[in-house]
C-alpha cells in the first residue's frame, strides 16, 4: 500500500521499483509467451540504452498526499495526477508561454538561420525516410517552435487543472537578461482566459 512510500528511504524506494519491474516483465512475457530470460534481458538492455521506455513510476510520486499546512514546490512536469486545495502559478508570461512564431524560443537564433538542431534533424529525416517532418508550408525551425507552443499548453492545462478550488496565475512585469531590465509580455493564453472566464460570468 501506499504506507510503503512513507519514510522514503533507499531500501524501501529500491523495493518499489523492483516490484514495477517485476510487474513489467511479467506483462512482456505474458505478450510474448516464447520469450525466456535471454529475451527479457534483451529488452532490458534495449531500456539501458534508450531504445525502449520502461513504463513504470517514480517511486517517490506514489502514494503522494499533500501535507496540510505546507508548502509543495514542484514542476509542471511532476505535477500531473496531483491535486491541491490551493495551486499558484508563478511566471506565466509569453516568454514561457509564446502564443505565436514570433516569440522568444530557447535555440532559435537568427544569425545561424533559425534552430540548428530543427534544422539538423529535418536534414537527417529527409535522408532516412524521404520526409523531412516539417508541418505543411513551414520550416524546420518552425514546427519546433510549434511543437514548444503545444507542448507549454498541454503543461499550462495540467497545471490548471491541479486546482480543487482554488487557482492564482501571476507574472512578471519584467526580466532581466545580460543585465539589462526588459518587458515581459503577457501570455496571448492569458487573454482566451478572461474571455471565456467573462462569458461564464455572463451565463
Amino acid at each position: 500500500g501506499d504506507e510503503l512510500f512513507a519514510s522514503g528511504s533507499a531500501d524501501q524506494l529500491d523495493l518499489a521499483l523492483a516490484y514495477q519491474l517485476a510487474g513489467v516483465l511479467r506483462r512482456w512475457r505474458d505478450a510474448e509467451p516464447d520469450w525466456r530470460l535471454p529475451e527479457l534481458v534483451a529488452q532490458l538492455g534495449d531500456v539501458a540504452a534508450g531504445r525502449r521506455q520502461l513504463p513504470i513510476n517514480d517511486p517517490t510520486e506514489l502514494g503522494f498526499e499533500p501535507t496540510p499546512g505546507r508548502i509543495t514546490l514542484i514542476t509542471q512536469h511532476k505535477a500531473k495526477g496531483l491535486e491541491w486545495d490551493a495551486v499558484f502559478l508563478v511566471g506565466v508570461d509569453a516568454r514561457w508561454l509564446p502564443g505565436n512564431l514570433d516569440g522568444f524560443f530557447l535555440g532559435t537564433y537568427e544569425f545561424l538561420g533559425g534552430n540548428p538542431e530543427a534544422l539538423v534533424t529535418a536534414q537527417l529525416l529527409y535522408l532516412m525516410q524521404g520526409h523531412d517532418g516539417t508541418l505543411p508550408g513551414r520550416s524546420a525551425t518552425e514546427t519546433a517552435n510549434i511543437d514548444v507552443i503545444s507542448e507549454r499548453l498541454r503543461l499550462f492545462y495540467v497545471a490548471l487543472t491541479r486546482a480543487r478550488r482554488f487557482l492564482h496565475i501571476s507574472r512578471s512585469r519584467a526580466t532581466r537578461s545580460y543585465n539589462r531590465e526588459r518587458p515581459a509580455e503577457p501570455a496571448t493564453v492569458m487573454g482566451v482566459l478572461y474571455e471565456y472566464l467573462g462569458e461564464l460570468k455572463n451565463r
